[in-house]
């Protein structure tokens, strides 16, 4: 009989001693088990021995691991929580549970007959106790808090159409004066350009023969003034687009 098997029909027995168990995650078909004794410094062997369970609870304790003893009707009964330690020591798995408030606790050795057993059934706790170190922390964010929902991608821009080039170009309204004040100031047919002018107003734009703002370093500010102003004119951009539009063909 397999392990699967012999988990299911274990487990009706198992909910007679205890109705909250509803799933046997792990079992090993016989095992013997010791007590170490802290003031001889000697493993002593218990008067227990018999098949091994690790179960799922409904109720805290979540998980524990059942020896169902054939020497008396008293099962060793541990529970596996954050603080349950085991170590696996060949032939022997090594477990330390039953942890006091004054941080004493049992050590227990666990002989396996068979070695594959031993080490899944010290697999399968490990995973445990790490899952209930998880469990038991205050300490540990949600992952709704760690991990964002994926954002779609944004889609690719596709260059303009000769047609929607053209729809983007601005349209002549007669009753929207142009920068100069007049209404007819566009209706030459290509685009009206910014000049220093628009930018400083008139009597502010410095020249080259003197007066208010003359000299190289105004004439920078000025041209530098005149420049970000254009990158920021529609009118400018659509005129330098088409012409780039037309080379590049």
């Amino acid at each position: 009989m397999d392990a699967g098997a012999r988990d299911q029909m274990s487990l009706a027995f198992l909910k007679r001693a205890d109705d909250e168990i509803t799933e046997v995650l792990g079992s090993a078909a016989f095992v013997t088990m010791y007590l170490f004794d802290s003031a001889s410094q000697a493993w002593n062997r218990s008067e227990c021995e018999g098949p091994l369970f690790v179960v799922k609870r409904n109720n805290n304790p979540r998980f524990q691991m059942i020896v169902m003893n054939r020497l008396s009707r008293s099962n060793e009964v541990h529970d596996i929580t954050a603080s349950f330690f085991a170590e696996c020591i060949e032939p022997y798995l090594i477990f330390r549970s039953n942890q006091t408030a004054a941080g004493d606790s049992d050590i227990h050795g666990t002989w396996f007959p068979d070695p594959a057993e031993r080490q899944r059934i010290f697999q399968l706790l490990q995973r445990l106790i790490s899952a209930q170190t998880v469990m038991e922390s205050d300490n540990i964010p949600s992952m709704q808090s760690i991990v964002k929902a994926p954002t779609s991608p944004a889609p690719k821009a596709t260059p303009p159409t000769q047609q929607q080039q053209q729809q983007q170009q601005p349209t002549e309204n007669p009753s929207d004066p142009g920068p100069t004040g007049t209404a007819n100031s566009r209706n030459s047919g290509a685009p009206k350009l910014l000049t220093p002018a628009m930018i400083l107003g008139e009597g502010n734009v410095p020249t080259l023969t003197g007066g208010k703002g003359s000299g190289p370093a105004a004439e920078k500010a000025a041209l530098k003034a005149a420049v970000v102003a254009l990158l920021d004119d529609e009118a400018f951009l659509d005129m330098i687009h088409q012409k780039y539009t037309s080379m590049v063909r």
